[in-house]
């Protein structure tokens, strides 16, 4: 986060800046009287920061209480939190009435202050939670972390320092689009800001392929083209469906049972990666090191396969790969084997790149894979005639 010290002591400033930057805030400084007495506290400039550090005594006949009072006669919202060596009840009670966010007595310490600015914020923003959620993953503002869950399980997500701000300034404004300047302005102190703000379209990009690839190909960036960008809102599924995926997530096989004897679910629907149930539960098996859990997945798939209402055909919205194309590449024999007696799969179904399964196998290497959907397919061909 941006943030704008205003601080008379040069010593006690440069401290705070440095506890700053260690947290991962950028700060500049205002720390003369001429600064603080004209109009450039009180200028729209200052809505660019995302938090005001405010001393109380800057010295001669300078009180931050009128600098706090002036900011919000300006209707200047941005949060301030006061900076002071008196811990008076009436000097804590007078700033909050003029409308400071907290209050703080010298020294800081680093911890504090630090999860002080972090409550701060969290409560201005509206989510008073130190983490945020959107989509499968979890920010988490105190720790500066983001991780994915999948299967199940989280993991981390690795971001440069950049990436992250970018993420956190959307994250702390969903549904608001961020232009490149307040980009800019959350990103870098006004010393090393760099003169094209084609940077941030950069930025964007690399974060946008590290979100996509942690979470399946879903993409959470919008470009609002000749504005900025955003979060994008990702609609939700029908809770039948939701419950069938944290079903196969927390593989629980009871649950999933369940939900298949239901007449209701939609067992063939296809969500935003353009898989299916059954390619969902494909590609866990593809990933899981856990020899119980790999079993749980293929009774999952035993389920699907004798229910009646599958379309074992239906292909990915992405790229037009069925069932059968999947497995014949990942490779896997066993998973081939269980498809291959099942009688109304179609080999004759070819992907966007035009080949059919067994072309597609043949193509990634898969000989034997392809051999096995080869034989079958003259098998099939040999009843028929």
């Amino acid at each position: 986060m941006r943030m704008l010290l205003v601080e008379d002591d040069p010593v006690s400033a440069r401290s705070v800046v440095k506890m700053l930057r260690d947290g991962g805030h950028s700060c500049d400084i205002i720390n003369c009287p001429q600064e603080y007495r004209n109009d450039l506290v009180y200028s729209s400039n200052c809505s660019h920061y995302d938090m005001i550090l405010l001393d109380i005594h800057l010295g001669d006949d300078d009180n931050g209480f009128d600098i706090l009072l002036k900011l919000r006669n300006a209707k200047i919202t941005v949060p301030v939190l006061i900076t002071s060596c008196i811990s008076s009840v009436s000097n804590k009670t007078k700033g909050l009435k003029l409308g400071a966010d907290d209050y703080m007595v010298k020294p800081l310490p680093k911890s504090e202050l630090l999860a002080r600015i972090h409550a701060v914020m969290r409560r201005t923003i509206g989510h008073p939670e130190s983490s945020n959620q959107f989509g499968s993953f979890k920010i988490n503002f105190d720790k500066r972390t983001l991780v994915v869950r999948k299967n199940g399980c989280e993991y981390d997500v690795k971001l440069t320092n950049k990436e992250y701000s970018m993420l956190e300034l959307m994250a702390m404004r969903k549904g608001t689009v961020i232009s490149k300047e307040m980009f800019l302005n959350h990103l870098y102190s006004g010393s090393d800001e760099p003169s094209d703000s084609k940077i941030i379209d950069v930025f964007a990009c690399k974060l946008r392929q590290k979100l996509m690839e942690a979470d399946s190909g879903k993409n959470h960036i919008k470009t609002i083209w000749g504005r900025g960008y955003m979060l994008a809102e990702i609609p939700e599924e029908g809770n039948d469906q939701q419950n069938i995926k944290k079903a196969i997530e927390n593989v629980d096989l009871v649950e999933f049972s369940k939900l298949l004897e239901e007449k209701n679910i939609d067992i063939n629907s296809i969500d935003h990666n353009g898989n299916t149930i059954l390619m969902d539960i494909i590609n866990c098996i593809a990933v899981v090191t856990n020899d119980n859990k790999e079993e749980q997945y293929y009774s999952m798939i035993n389920l699907l396969l004798d229910n009646k209402r599958l379309n074992i055909n239906i292909q990915n919205k992405r790229n037009g790969n069925t069932v059968l194309h999947i497995v014949a590449i990942l490779p896997n024999e066993r998973l081939v084997e269980k498809l291959l007696k099942n009688k109304d799969i179609d080999f004759s179904i070819r992907n966007n790149e035009g080949k059919t399964a067994e072309e597609f196998a043949r193509n990634k290497g898969a000989e034997h894979i392809a051999e096995m959907i080869a034989c079958k397919t003259k098998e099939i061909r040999k009843v028929i005639v």
